[in-house]
């Protein structure tokens, strides 16, 4: 954020619309571009004074996309989040499962092969009932390991 700039004067005028709907004394905006590409847009940092208000933080983010909507943000962490989101929702399936660890794929292989195995016994009406805790241990494993993700 060393670079200071004046942003574009029709989103400049937007974002000091948008922050003074929220902060009425507001005045004295200084903007500088904190991301020039993020989210298909730009993120500035703002920060103003505001008599009404000296012990609150007096900045926001903003992130001006593509086709002019602005969303302000309190901190750094919130427009974290907001990419944190956006990425999640960008993943295909092939990368979430690129994210499964290797033992996490070998368990998940062993529970399928039990379970396709005991359906099968049980389609044949072949299930002796010392399989079925068997089944279940196997299953409950998997599943209780999975529960905190």
């Amino acid at each position: 954020m060393n670079e200071r700039v004046v942003a574009m004067p029709d989103v400049k005028r937007q974002i000091e619309a948008e922050i003074t709907q929220l902060h009425p004394e507001a005045t004295n905006f200084q903007f500088s571009i904190a991301l020039r590409e993020f989210l298909g847009g730009r993120v500035y940092y703002i920060e103003y004074e505001d008599d009404q208000n000296e012990e609150e933080n007096n900045q926001y983010y903003a992130h001006v996309d593509a086709n002019g909507e602005i969303d302000l943000y309190d901190d750094g962490v919130d427009v974290l989040r907001e990419l944190q989101l956006e990425m999640d929702k960008r993943r295909t399936f092939l990368q979430r499962i690129n994210e499964i660890s290797f033992s996490e794929f070998i368990g998940g292989i062993i529970a399928i092969l039990v379970t396709i195995a005991f359906l099968t016994m049980w389609a044949f009406r072949d299930v002796k009932s010392e399989y079925i805790p068997i089944f279940s241990i196997v299953l409950g494993y998997y599943f209780g390991k999975n529960v905190g993700k």
